[in-house]
């Protein structure tokens, strides 16, 4: 089991940044591998809604079905999905605000590939080198869009009840059920 973790600040308020992850339709814009999303609904709202993308990675097409595990609208969603022989996926986004016009977008994959032959196939196509590579481009791309955007009026996103703010203190987000603690767990900042 391996896990990337990466995080990018943008420079607009958190529920624009959740406006875009809401949307699990407009994945293609921002995933250079994904081709298509399907069965896809308007926006995330409840746990247990379903999605297919599919992803093109060294010219093989892969059909990925995605569930959604958990929900706390405007600040994380964690799905769990399976694509190709075997490999299953959580992925975890996070929208920390850090100000009125600032927001840390926070993205966790964690993967377990196929024991045996196809694990060492994936492992010797570098697929965890790919994922991360692509969890960056996705986090750049993200951050490019809504920072060449027009500003428009956002709500406030508003902290989760319980007290989830470590006094100004960067919480970890919570791993995928199943996760190993003290994964490889890497976190990159992007950008300024």
């Amino acid at each position: 089991m391996a896990t990337i973790e990466r995080s990018v600040d943008v420079e607009r308020p958190a529920a624009d940044v959740w406006a875009v992850l809401e949307d699990v339709r407009q994945i293609p814009v921002f995933s250079p591998s994904t081709v298509a999303v399907a069965d896809a609904p308007e926006r995330l709202s409840s746990v247990g809604q379903r999605f297919r993308q599919t992803v093109v990675v060294l010219g093989h097409r892969y059909e990925s079905d995605w569930t959604v595990t958990d929900l706390e609208p405007g600040r994380r969603v964690a799905f769990e999905g399976t694509i190709g022989l075997g490999g299953r996926y959580c992925l975890v986004e996070e929208v920390e605000p850090q100000g009125p016009n600032r927001a840390r977008f926070t993205v966790r994959i964690t993967f377990t590939m196929p024991l045996g032959i196809l694990g060492r196939l994936a492992e010797g196509l570098g697929v965890q080198r790919r994922a991360q590579h692509e969890a960056e481009e996705v986090l750049a791309n993200v951050k490019a869009h809504l920072e060449r955007s027009p500003a428009a009026p956002s709500p406030p996103v508003s902290s989760a009840p319980g007290g989830d703010d470590l006094d100004g203190e960067r919480r970890l987000l919570p791993p995928c059920p199943g996760a190993e603690a003290g994964s490889s767990a890497r976190t990159v900042e992007l950008g300024p």
